[in-house]
């Protein structure tokens, strides 16, 4: 992608303001008892309010307007009638169009009491979000920040997906470059000032492969089983260094 321009940047801007608003509501309403059909309905109505469209909704056939991904679900959950139990770790994914702009975050939830497991997985996945924003600036290159995420999920003992990669955010959801949660130092794309990148850490327990839902050919599951945590931001790069959109 080319550096957007000011414009372009205020749009996206706005968008991924509606997504961070969205994610927040969905946290402060999942709780035992609630089922993922309620979140979607919850975060389609409030993103139409907000004067966006859920960018999701027809997505190369996606059904829903929010992905909603439980324990060994990684990505790409669809809503439905799951009613979420205590001690579920909840991973939700918004997306959002905005005047022809789009907005992407990703948010690990705790549902009732913690889960000491999960609260570890979903620990070190913002630790790695947290490290990677950090070296954040025109001239590094995606390998740089893929390579920060798989150290610190390493150094906490998780592995992550090679299979689908963070990514640039424009007009449309999915933009170049690709930013996988590993790679090379000095490798890859270089940022430059006005990108726009989704940075999302995606880790698994034992093993970084997956498997897909074969009855809705959309979940990607661990093949293990075991859990999962997915979070993700939204960042223009500025000439010193970063801006966090989706807050």
């Amino acid at each position: 992608m080319s550096s957007l321009s000011i414009e372009e940047i205020n749009k996206i801007r706005v968008a991924n303001k509606i997504v961070a608003k969205v994610n927040r509501e969905i946290a402060s309403i999942a709780k035992p008892g609630v089922s993922l059909i309620e979140l979607d309905d919850v975060a389609r109505k409030l993103i139409r309010k907000e004067g966006g469209e859920p960018i999701f909704l027809g997505y190369q056939g996606f059904p829903k307007s929010i992905c909603t991904s439980v324990n060994e679900a990684l990505i790409h959950g669809i809503p439905n009638g799951y009613k979420l139990k205590d001690g579920d770790l909840l991973s939700v994914d918004t997306g959002v169009n905005y005047q022809g702009y789009a907005g992407d975050s990703a948010i690990s939830i705790h549902i009732g009491k913690p889960n000491k497991n999960a609260v570890k997985i979903v620990d070190a996945a913002n630790e790695a979000l947290e490290e990677a924003l950090k070296i954040l600036k025109p001239g590094i290159y995606t390998g740089d920040i893929g390579n920060v995420i798989e150290s610190v999920a390493q150094k906490n003992g998780y592995k992550v997906t090679h299979d689908f990669v963070g990514h640039g955010l424009g007009k449309t959801l999915h933009e170049s470059p690709q930013v996988p949660c590993y790679g090379k130092k000095k490798s890859g794309t270089m940022l430059e000032e006005g990108m726009v990148i989704c940075i999302e850490p995606m880790l698994l327990t034992g093993t970084k492969e997956i498997t897909i839902d074969k009855l809705d050919r959309w979940t990607v599951r661990s093949k293990n089983s075991k859990l999962t945590a997915h979070v993700e931001h939204a960042v223009l790069i500025t000439k010193d260094g970063y801006e966090i959109l989706d807050v």
